[in-house]
This record gives C-alpha cells, structure tokens and sequence, in this order.
C-alpha cells in the first residue's frame, strides 16, 4: 500500500510532505521539498531532520523527476547543502 503524502501545489509552487515514517524509516520528523518552478529551472528544497532522510528524500525527488521527464533523463541536479 502507498502511504498518504500531503501534497499542495499551484503551476509554479509545490509542496510535498513526506512522512518521517515513510517505508518503515523512524526519523525525527517529517522532511518537506518545496519545489518553485521557474522560467529557467526547477528549484527544489528539501528540508530533512537527518543526513539520512535528506539523502533518501534527493535520490526519491530525483528518480521521480527522471521518470516523469523521462524525454530529457538523467536530468542534471546541482544539490547544494545548506547550513542555519
């Protein structure tokens, strides 16, 4: 069964909930990507409580986005971490 994901979304800005127990994982809390769509790229945000998580949630957004562009895969992501 596909677990529920909280997604909310208009034609340039996304969000995506993804649970911190999402296939079993025991994170601290759940990790948020944030996707803005612009004229010259998609920015993409993911807000993880753990190394571990942040790492799943980029490999899970980036095959994703593969598949769905599929015509332009691999598509190239230039992941910057960011410290508060």
């Amino acid at each position: 069964m596909v677990p529920y994901v909280p997604v909310e979304f208009t034609p340039s800005y996304g969000s995506i909930t993804v649970p911190k127990d999402v296939k079993g994982a025991a994170f601290a809390a759940d990790a948020v990507v944030r996707l803005h769509a612009t004229n010259a790229a998609l920015e993409v945000r993911v807000e993880a409580s753990e190394p571990a998580q942040l790492e799943g949630v980029k490999g899970a957004v980036a095959s994703h986005l593969d598949r769905f562009a599929f015509r332009e895969a691999p598509l190239p992501f230039d992941w910057r971490n960011r410290t508060p």
